[in-house]
């Protein structure tokens, strides 16, 4: 009961994180990247910005792990995979510019409310991998 807990704060905070940006602009505040666009383009992030694209591959280990936890294979897997996403995530913080269009207009940015969401759903289940190795019954 108390893994399935931390694996629903995992994926609230997941959705949230989709939902609410990731990056804020710092210049003129008209420029702001969601999370699902950092889902689903981060990994193109090597065009302009290498460390968004290890922060992007986060998310592998962080899926990883949610499958070993909820499909009851291997608590052991799961802490290491989720240790593994969590210290990609923290990549995140490298991340000082995004480009804004494809003609190569770039802006800086810091990180927003859904990045801080993001690794907050990967602490989570790491937590929650920590958790149920330590107590199996509950």
């Amino acid at each position: 009961m108390l893994k399935f807990t931390f694996i629903g704060i995992a994926v609230c905070c997941y959705l949230v994180a989709l939902m609410t940006p990731a990056f804020k602009d710092t210049t003129e505040g008209k420029h702001d990247v969601d999370g699902y666009i950092c889902f689903f383009l981060g990994s193109l992030g090597f065009i302009h910005n290498l460390w968004m694209t290890v922060a992007w591959l986060a998310n592998i280990p962080f899926f990883i792990a949610l499958f070993y936890l909820v499909a009851k294979k291997s608590t052991e897997m799961a802490i290491m995979f989720s240790t593994f996403s969590l210290f990609l995530s923290f990549t995140t913080i490298w991340v000082n510019s995004t480009l804004i269009n494809e003609g190569g207009e770039t802006v800086n940015v810091k990180m927003g409310l859904g990045a801080y969401c993001w690794i907050a759903a990967i602490f989570a289940l790491l937590i929650g991998s920590i958790l149920h190795w330590i107590f199996p019954t509950l």
